[in-house]
């Protein structure tokens, strides 16, 4: 794929994403089936890409196998429906420089531009429905999950198991999850994906659509639950 190809995709993804309209499409496609948001799924997370979906998802389901989680649509309509269907909801959120440092480092086919329009056209959708979100940043979903998990099952009444480990499983559990990834595109830091993303961090700095993203994200960041 060329990088016009992959810069329209990722935005007509995240159009579709975030369109009331145009997300149920996404119930059709077999590779969404298994995460998109239904009435019966037991809760939602989600967040825009980079975000520490993947890591507190893994970490999450490992000790909730049986649990129906929508996850990783990285759409801000799956959110919005997940209230509509008073599934127990985490929005994860990043500050946006490291995101889109994160996922040029994942594809540098992928320009500044897109990436931050996505981001935020996902999370301005999102403003009108923070009150109802249980929000949590990077920093805490990555350093506090058990903490994360603990809170959330108070919030929304739920049961969830608590993803505890000791240093030494958690140390094999990150062993096993960056095997199974290359390392620009790992949801744990690498050495390889950090040289990547300083080289992008200085033009991203100078991008014009940086304000408005830093804006939406301390906006959002109010409203996110402290631990």
């Amino acid at each position: 794929m060329n990088a016009f190809e992959k810069n329209l995709r990722f935005l007509a993804g995240t159009s579709i994403g975030n369109s009331k309209f145009l997300f149920p499409l996404n119930y059709y496609r077999e590779n969404c089936k298994s995460k998109i948001i239904y009435p019966n799924s037991d809760c939602c997370i989600e967040g825009f890409q980079r975000s520490g979906n993947s890591f507190f998802f893994i970490l999450f389901k490992s000790k909730n196998k049986s649990v129906k989680i929508a996850h990783h649509m990285h759409a801000s309509e799956q959110l919005i429906r997940a209230i509509k269907y008073n599934v127990p909801r985490i929005l994860l959120i990043r500050e946006p420089i490291e995101v889109v440092a994160s996922l040029l480092a994942w594809d540098t086919k992928l320009k500044i531009r897109t990436a931050l329009k996505a981001y935020i056209s996902f999370h301005k959708k999102l403003m009108p429905y923070v009150q109802q979100l249980f929000i949590v940043s990077f920093e805490d979903v990555t350093a506090k999950p058990v903490k994360v998990v603990q809170t959330f099952n108070t919030h929304f009444e739920t049961n969830f198991a608590l993803p505890e480990y000791t240093d030494k499983q958690l140390d094999t559990f990150k062993k096993q999850i960056l095997s199974q990834n290359i390392a620009t595109s790992s949801p744990l830091p690498t050495p390889e994906k950090e040289k990547l993303k300083e080289g992008f961090r200085e033009q991203i700095n100078n991008h014009s659509m940086l304000t408005e993203a830093i804006k939406l994200y301390e906006q959002i960041y109010e409203h996110r639950h402290q631990f």
